[in-house]
């Protein structure tokens, strides 16, 4: 008789054959083996599909799923989680590596842990091999998704049942922020507890070529997140509002046309709206806003002093 698998792991490739096969290997020859691996070949032209169905042969665990035409990665991610037999969904992307041993982590934290729902953990850059991190705690960690995502979505391992039992689902309309997206809409759940291991479980690639489109798309995207973690709260998505926002973010209130005590005062109404709405606990949303106003100041104080006219 043969087992349901205890982990999903899904991914959606578009033309990936420069990375596929390192990427595949990777999975495959994780230490933890109850998986099936779902890939959504987005209508490939290159070499992907002869790729995909190399390893299909080697290796019975992997189902491929094939769309006609291509489509965003948010309508193949939900394809593949709804075709999904395991309760625990795996996210990978088809250009990053994950570390041997990232399944048997995350699938031992989560048995451990069966209230949180949504489970990430450290990464690794390639080339430079800098580990980024994020917070661990589910209060610190919705307080982070106020201004960004704190999540590192390569690294997810999620509850399918988070997703089907409150219609969440990743937003085609938000790429490539579809993650902080989806943690957004989480946020009104109470169940959604979060959490980040400590632990290094992908190595991610980053590409330093300047990408414009891409990145003001992403930051456009970020911002229509944003806008609806504030009507959330119930607070209007004002041009002020924003403009602090984005301020507190970057920790630079002159960059966006607003001063520091403006910024203390958008702070104020963030924590007010919180006390009714709990999104995350008062506590930590207070230790996050100070966090980032001493910033804001900080910043301030030196943009400042270096325009400051010489006596001399």
């Amino acid at each position: 008789m043969k087992l349901r698998p205890e982990v999903s792991v899904i991914m959606s490739v578009y033309n990936g054959e420069e990375h596929l096969n390192e990427c595949l290997q990777s999975i495959c020859a994780q230490t933890f083996s109850n998986f099936e691996f779902i890939i959504v070949n987005d209508a490939s032209t290159d070499n992907t599909a002869e790729i995909l169905k190399h390893w299909q042969r080697m290796d019975s665990r992997i189902r491929l799923l094939y769309n006609l035409e291509n489509k965003e990665r948010s309508i193949s991610r939900n394809r593949a989680i709804t075709a999904a037999r395991s309760p625990l969904i795996a996210v990978m992307d088809a250009d990053d590596h994950a570390l041997p041993t990232r399944l048997a982590v995350q699938t031992a934290f989560l048995r451990e842990h069966p209230e949180v729902q949504i489970l990430g953990g450290d990464m690794l850059i390639y080339g430079s091999e800098k580990r980024l991190s994020h917070p661990q705690d589910n209060d610190e960690i919705r307080a982070a998704l106020f201004f960004d995502c704190s999540i590192f979505h390569p690294t997810t391992m999620l509850r399918k049942s988070i997703l089907t039992k409150t219609n969440k689902w990743y937003n085609p309309l938000l790429p490539p922020t579809e993650d902080y997206g989806l943690w957004a809409d989480l946020l009104t759940v109470k169940k959604a507890i979060f959490a980040n291991i400590p632990e290094t479980l992908v190595r991610y690639r980053f590409s330093d070529i300047p990408r414009p489109l891409y990145e003001e798309k992403q930051f456009r995207n970020a911002n229509i997140v944003r806008s609806k973690i504030l009507q959330q709260l119930g607070l209007q998505a004002s041009t002020e509002n924003i403009k602090c926002h984005i301020a507190l973010l970057f920790c630079d209130a002159q960059a966006l046309g607003v001063t520091p005590a403006q910024c203390a005062l958008y702070g104020n109404k963030l924590l007010k709206a919180n006390e009714h709405t709990l999104l995350t606990s008062p506590a930590a949303l207070e230790a996050e806003i100070s966090r980032r106003l001493t910033q804001v100041f900080r910043v301030d104080m030196l943009q400042r002093q270096e325009h400051r006219p010489s006596q001399f």
